[in-house]
């Protein structure tokens, strides 16, 4: 799964939405295109869930560079 993001007119990271859990090998190919975070990320001690508050996931946050 993929927690989307865009940055607003302030320059500030906002959470827009996540994508359906990923096949292995879009996992992969996003894999090898992400890098991960280096020093604070903005969504730092943010937590996520997978629908309606419930199931916490856990995130690995990278750069928040990649535009598509």
């Amino acid at each position: 799964m993929l927690l989307l993001g865009r940055y607003d007119g302030t320059g500030r990271l906002r959470y827009t939405d996540r994508t359906v859990p990923l096949a292995g090998t879009a996992t992969a190919a996003f894999a090898e295109a992400l890098a991960p975070a280096v020093g604070e990320h903005p969504w730092t001690a943010r937590t996520f869930t997978a629908g309606w508050g419930r199931d916490v996931v856990d995130v690995s946050l990278v750069d928040p560079q990649l535009v598509v």
